[in-house]
């Protein structure tokens, strides 16, 4: 067994399925901390933005809707929901918190609403088993940040939710990526 608190399998490794099953690929793992063993699940999506953009035609309104309700199934079976490109802002989270009230919903977001965001739900159970402190680390607006949960005598464990971004150059990704190690 590892010593690590997250082990991750072998199915991490090859290419996931399609936008429409984000989560079909994966494998539920154990996790470990302290005296503790449960099943963990996360599932990450890109979903090309979620919020800050208001739907102007019907179509728009349905895919809104659609993709609210994706993430919502998407947080009630999963114990962590990493988003990426959600847009918008900070008041924007109103949304999914509101559709999601037991959720922690924690976000990071670029200057502007209409490019980048991230996003972080974390399940009434996973909150449960760490009753203590949460602490949100946005390493890069809108693009990379830690989330850590300690209390209930187990091991601290951080999630990370990055989105880097395939248009940038090289030297930039390299540059991105050098911050997100230190």
């Amino acid at each position: 067994m590892h010593s690590s608190l997250l082990s991750l399998g072998p199915g991490l490794a090859q290419r996931l399925p399609e936008v429409h099953d984000p989560g079909g690929g994966l494998r539920q793992e154990t996790f470990l901390s302290g005296e503790v063993s449960c099943q963990l699940t996360l599932v990450t999506w890109n979903c090309a933005t979620l919020l800050g953009a208001l739907p102007r035609t019907s179509d728009q309104r349905q895919r809104h809707v659609h993709k609210i309700d994706f993430v919502t199934r998407l947080a009630l079976g999963n114990d962590v929901v990493f988003l990426q490109e959600v847009h918008g802002g900070a008041g924007d989270l109103a949304e999914l918190s509101h559709r999601l009230p037991s959720h922690m919903v924690l976000g990071s977001f670029c200057t502007s609403h209409a490019a980048g965001g991230i996003a972080v739900l974390i399940s009434p159970r996973l909150l449960g088993i760490y009753s203590g402190e949460i602490s949100q680390e946005v390493i890069e607006p809108g693009r990379a940040m830690c989330i850590t949960l300690k209390g209930g005598g187990l091991h601290p464990i951080s999630f990370c939710c990055v989105h880097v971004v395939p248009e940038w150059p090289l030297a930039l990704k390299k540059s991105f990526v050098s911050r997100l190690a230190r």
